[in-house]
């Protein structure tokens, strides 16, 4: 590392200041030593140590390239505050009155106002141009260029976002496209008005070399780095811009609060958590029928006991992979199997674990399983932590937290200092591939970690290249192992090249031995009689329903828009048939958690009989069981992850019907199973459904996007990840559309005595509006951001998506939620009924 006097000669005359609180004042010198220190316990805590010696050797660097390229990594944080030199920084950010006594000419002024990032870049550069330039290795010099640049944008972005790195910063410094002199040529200028030999306190570093030659060459030669190299490059970089901003924001944490940090998120005693899990009853159970061998091939625990021991012995044949896909049957306890392989993956450098779910209904329904496996054992709940949008930071009464107490539970969750994660995907991929610095700040946090992604079928199918991509480089660089799960799992290694194929293994040898089997294939028949590519009418669906189904206990409808969901169930609700002695549920994306969760109870109730109608939220992996289920054909995949829904303990007979009534190309934009009909009105598909040969319908997928990928030319992967376009990655990434045709809604509503005992008390809509408000006037940021997330689980049983162009008379409006005083008049029994528009969810 550059020692601070090697850049600077303070001479006795300036105290250069990097922050002040109070009366308290933290000079440049001590906050880059503060900082650099965290980044050292950051590195060693997270043995990130390996992860920059696997990158080292992808790129082949050795003796003198090796030495420049560690310098250059442990002296980003060193030099990312140096440009608050800046002597407009220092008068207007600082106060600082010693520097009013400098010569003018010694002082920066006008290139960069009060900024200091973009001028700690440029001394970056320029400190590390000139050495790099005298390496002989044509390759090399190219390759640490491009490391330089990388770092010193990291610098620059410490305090924004990452964007563009060739178009925003490379043709910006460089000055592509303009007759003006460039950003780094102007900072030169200025640079030299500080330097020692003119009195100065910069000390005259490398001048020379930074020239448009040199510059030239350095850009011509960028074609000449391979794929790999580039991904190597690109990881680089996301991990140091992670870096960074932790070490400042400790380091600053540090001065402001007077706290040290040494604890940043890896599990304690692994052995604890384990012999925990060991001890529960379930795996004392499939331990002990491995052990007696008494296996009853009549019996799904038979099956689910079978699936986990060779899941287990797979993974330990194939320890040196680093992604696992286990494909297994609705039913089969994929995610029990799911806990113990994770489990066995943890050691001595793996300490972390993400557990990853479609939505948050199965975030919370996993951490309530998770809850019950390790029982009352406090040591191990503390260390499992959900991290999504509606549950609060803290559990904590406010009264309870002392002031600088917010600041450390907001940075565990900025950095997410937590051992054991459940969390949403939509969650996990703003840290894989997000551009926006609240994303970036925990990426170092998946280095030498375990991720489990449940049902990750349900992303959408265009990215799927893209995604296996990441995730495969990333996997080998960061040291993940990642376990992909599903029913339905499409064989996303067909979409890497051959050469990275071998970094994949699956944990189930002979998927038909299980899929095939009675238990499993013939948990559900599949009836078409009212399917056909005429639009079903409800009364038809209805009579179908009253003839057929009555005798059966639990029966489930599923649309795929929310209107025909809520036309349908007005339908039944008035049909007397239906209502002799039974419930009608309806089920929405517009529900909140408590009356969902009360619907669930009910429709789980052995007791109770029920017809629930629902959208298609319901399909992934939802913890309900009912004897028959009706639903609207959308993609072969959809279709399968119903069935699971029916007949799950496998102990009675299940029947499903399938119709036609919305066009899913209205509600699945831009999938390849769509819009190229891959549904039941084929019948190789309805075949494919009732062999269970997913695999012929997913290569007809995976055959499509490959085709797509190969078509493409403009920003591509391989162009987006060359050229470091973080933000084009993270828009092209994105799981959800963003939805700018909606609005959101507070309405200040009773709630149901259902909702209220689901809960565990009344909730009054008018004053957790009022208490909102009141936050948003909290002057405390962490504060604020920890109140408002604890105040929004509140907020949850109110707010609702309106489309835009339905007008409601409203009473105030603060940022985007628009509150209504008289929310009652828009709900009959909890479910909204305001407005007509159609909202597909």
């Amino acid at each position: 590392m550059t020692k601070f006097e090697d850049i600077f000669d303070f001479q006795g005359k300036y105290k250069y200041l990097a922050h002040i609180k109070d009366e308290r004042k933290e000079t440049l010198q001590e906050h880059t030593d503060l900082a650099n220190i965290y980044f050292e316990k950051i590195v060693e805590y997270k043995n990130l140590k390996t992860f920059f010696e696997r990158i080292k050797n992808i790129l082949k660097l050795e003796d003198i390239e090796e030495e420049l390229y560690y310098k250059m990594i442990y002296d980003v944080v060193n030099f990312h505050d140096f440009g608050k030199i800046n002597s407009q920084f220092q008068i207007n950010k600082m106060l600082n009155k010693e520097v009013l006594k400098m010569e003018d000419e010694y002082n920066i002024s006008g290139v960069l106002g009060s900024d200091h990032s973009l001028l700690s870049a440029s001394i970056f550069i320029r400190f590390y141009f000139r050495k790099i330039l005298k390496l002989e290795d044509k390759k090399k010099k190219n390759l640490l260029q491009e490391i330089l640049f990388s770092l010193s944008y990291c610098i620059s972005k410490h305090h924004g976002n990452l964007e563009d790195f060739q178009e925003k910063y490379i043709d910006f410094i460089f000055n592509e496209n303009t007759e003006e002199k460039s950003s780094v040529e102007k900072n030169v200028v200025e640079l030299k008005k500080i330097f020692v030999s003119n009195g100065g306190i910069l000390k005259d570093i490398e001048t020379k070399g930074f020239t448009p030659k040199n510059i030239k060459n350095y850009k011509e030669r960028r074609k000449d780095i391979s794929s790999k190299e580039a991904m190597a490059i690109f990881t680089l970089t996301k991990m140091m811009f992670s870096l960074l901003i932790a070490s400042d924001y400790y380091s600053t944490n540090e001065f402001m609060q007077e706290v040290k940090y040494e604890n940043f998120g890896n599990m304690g005693d692994i052995d604890i958590i384990k012999k925990e899990y060991e001890n529960s009853e379930i795996i004392k159970s499939i331990r002990n029928k491995k052990k007696n061998e008494t296996l009853n091939n009549k019996d799904i625990n038979t099956f689910r006991t079978k699936i986990f021991l060779e899941a287990e012995k797979n993974l330990e044949k194939n320890e040196d992979s680093n992604i696992f896909f286990l494909e297994a049957p609705t039913g089969s306890g994929k995610s029990n199997t799911a806990l113990n392989l994770s489990l066995k993956l943890l050691d001595k450098n793996r300490r972390k674990i993400f557990y990853v779910y479609p939505f948050n209904t199965l975030v919370e329904q996993n951490m309530n399983t998770l809850k019950n496996i390790f029982g009352n054992n406090e040591e191990v709940i503390k260390n499992i932590a959900v991290v999504n949008s509606v549950t609060p930071l803290t559990n904590k009464d406010s009264a309870d937290i002392p002031i600088e107490e917010y600041s450390d539970i907001l940075m565990d969750r900025q950095f997410l200092n937590y051992p054991f994660i459940v969390t949403t995907h939509v969650g996990i991929f703003n840290t894989l591939v997000g551009n926006i610095k609240e994303d970036c700040m925990p990426f170092y946090q998946l280095a030498n970690s375990v991720i489990v992604f449940d049902e990750i079928q349900a992303y959408k199918n265009i990215i799927w290249t893209e995604i296996i991509k990441i995730l495969n480089s990333y996997a080998k660089l960061l040291n993940i192992k990642i376990i992909i799960m599903s029913a339905t799992l499409p064989d996303l290694s067909y979409l890497l090249d051959e050469d990275e194929k071998n970094n994949v293994s699956n944990l189930i040898e002979n998927r038909d031995e299980y899929f095939n089997n009675d238990i499993f294939k013939n948990r559900v028949k599949v009836n078409y009689d009212l399917l056909s590519e005429k639009k079903i009418e409800y009364e038809e669906l209805l009579e179908h329903i009253i003839e057929n189904s009555l005798n059966s206990p639990k029966i489930l409808i599923e649309f795929i828009s929310k209107n025909d969901a809520k036309e349908f169930y007005e339908l039944c609700k008035n049909s007397e048939e239906l209502n002799i002695n039974r419930e009608i549920l309806i089920l929405t994306g517009e529900d909140n958690k408590a009356r969902r969760n009360s619907v669930i109870k009910k429709i789980n109730n052995k007791s109770k009989k029920i017809i629930l109608i629902s959208t298609q939220l319901i399909e992934a992996g939802v913890d309900i069981d009912v004897d028959i289920g009706y639903k609207n054909i959308s993609g072969l995949d959809n279709e399968e992850q119903f069935l699971g829904r029916i007949n799950r303990s496998c102990k009675k007979s299940g029947k499903a019907y399938f119709f036609y009534l919305t066009d899913a190309k209205k509600v699945y934009r831009n999938s390849v199973i769509i819009e190229n009909k891959l549904n039941l009105f084929s019948d190789e598909m309805k075949k494919v459904l009732e062999n269970k040969k997913f695999d012929i319908f997913y290569s007809k997928v995976l055959e499509i996007l490959k085709r797509k990928t190969k078509e493409k030319s403009n920003d591509n992967f391989e162009g987006i990840i060359f050229n470091k376009k973080f933000k084009l990655l993270k828009e092209r990434m994105q799981l959800i559309e963003e939805q700018d045709d909606k609005k959101t809604y507070f309405f200040n509503r009773k709630l149901t005595d259902e909702e209220v005992e689901e809960i565990g008390e009344n909730i009054n809509g008018s004053e957790v509006w009022r208490k909102y408000v009141d936050i948003l006037k909290e002057e405390n940021y962490a504060k604020k951001i920890v109140e408002l997330s604890k105040i929004r689980e509140k907020m949850m049983y109110f707010l609702y998506e309106v489309k835009k162009n339905v007008e409601l008379s409203y009473n105030d409006i603060k940022g985007s939620i628009i509150y209504i005083d008289d929310g009652d008049k828009y709900f009959t029994d909890g479910i909204y009924n305001g407005g007509n528009e159609d909202m597909f969810i």
